[in-house]
């Protein structure tokens, strides 16, 4: 029981360090500089947190062993889905606040949409190499 003091559920664990980049990717985005566009303040994060070796870029290290797991669990695959969704509407909301949209704004759906799935691609495309 002591596991689920610190995860809600057991796939949790395999993606235990997602929260502190959810966390460092939502910041990027509210301190960026009023005339830097959400797209280029990501682009920025990324060789950021690239040249500090953060600790969440293990995900992207190639480990065929790592991705196999996920690609061979349902269960991982439909988390790894969630946790998609999940970054998406918290980007589309601070889109919404940070860009001055209304709230559930198509526009700042679609870019959230975007933005996540580059990285997902990205992610994707990183641990299949």
């Amino acid at each position: 029981m002591t596991v689920f003091n610190h995860f809600s559920r057991k796939q949790d664990m395999f993606y235990d360090l997602n929260g502190e980049a959810q966390a460092d990717l939502l910041e990027t985005l509210r301190r960026r500089d009023p005339d830097t566009r959400p797209i280029e303040a990501l682009r920025l994060f990324a060789h950021q947190i690239v040249a500090d070796q953060r600790p969440y870029l293990g995900i992207f290290d190639g480990s065929l062993k790592f991705s196999q797991t996920i690609c061979d669990s349902e269960t991982l695959k439909a988390r790894a889905r969630a946790i998609r969704d999940e970054l998406a509407a918290t980007v589309q909301m601070e889109l919404e606040e940070t860009e001055g949209w209304n709230r559930y704004d198509t526009d700042a759906h679609l870019a959230a949409s975007l933005l996540v799935a580059t990285w997902s691609v990205a992610v994707s495309s990183r641990m299949i190499t």
